[in-house]
């Protein structure tokens, strides 16, 4: 039997009361790596351990394993105090599919710590829920810029037109890496109502910032979307979207 085998599960839970701090993390990751559900009564159970290290890795374990029954601890952990491990527990939910999830990453983007909201971000940008679009355009007058661009790519995989006004808004974005994004999300939505407001972007008199943005307008739509926008654009503009 080699280390990683399935069958090592049992071994390898059990060795973890007898080991050095720096073994019980590499056995955890190992863990996770295996994905095997046997695993899981332990790693939740050193969600608890003093080191925060220990509660970090088997957060991460139990995201990696992805068993639903492991929801609950992760929730749980969303309210540790020490804030990597809230991070690390939002992760780790956005790798599990439960129902129960999207909500609890919700109430989580509230956290003080930016890093717990950023996870939070990048755990709904890969669940694709309609249910994260409040949330998300929260996300997108956080402080951190980092925050506010997952927040835009997310809602572009969501392509839900709900998000529109807010997306509008987030056109003026003080970060031009989040405004790019912003346009790009609005063509992965290519809902025509934000062609006014893209046209006013063309306006703009930073010339560089214009060129930037014209870039990458509807173009990046799904083919029939990105056609109905192209004969749009070109109507209010005299500008074929295929030639910038």
């Amino acid at each position: 039997i080699q280390i990683g085998d399935a069958r090592t599960v049992p071994a390898l839970t059990e060795s973890l009361e007898k080991s050095t701090p720096e073994m019980c993390l590499r056995i955890l990751e190992l863990l996770g790596e295996i994905g095997d559900a046997r695993a899981v009564p332990t790693l939740i159970e050193r969600l608890q351990d003093s080191s925060s290290e220990i509660r970090c890795c088997s957060a991460e374990a139990l995201g990696k394993i992805g068993d639903s029954s492991v929801v609950p601890a992760l929730m749980d952990a969303l309210h540790c105090h020490n804030g990597t491990v809230r991070s690390k527990s939002a992760e780790a939910l956005g790798k599990i599919k439960d129902t129960r999830v999207v909500p609890a990453l919700a109430e989580a983007f509230g956290d003080v710590y930016f890093m717990v909201r950023q996870s939070v971000v990048e755990a709904l940008l890969k669940r694709a829920d309609v249910r994260a679009i409040p949330v998300l355009t929260q996300a997108l007058r956080d402080p951190y810029y980092t925050v506010r661009y997952s927040a835009a790519e997310a809602l572009g995989i969501i392509n839900d037109s709900s998000a529109l006004p807010a997306l509008i808004v987030a056109l003026r974005d003080g970060n031009e890496i989040v405004r790019e994004r912003v346009v790009r999300t609005l063509g992965e939505i290519g809902d025509i109502r934000a062609i006014p407001s893209l046209i006013e972007m063309l306006q703009d008199s930073d010339e560089s910032t214009r060129e930037r943005e014209r870039q990458r307008h509807y173009a990046t739509s799904k083919p029939r979307k990105s056609a109905l926008f192209s004969f749009c654009f070109w109507t209010h503009t005299g500008i074929c979207p295929y030639t910038m």
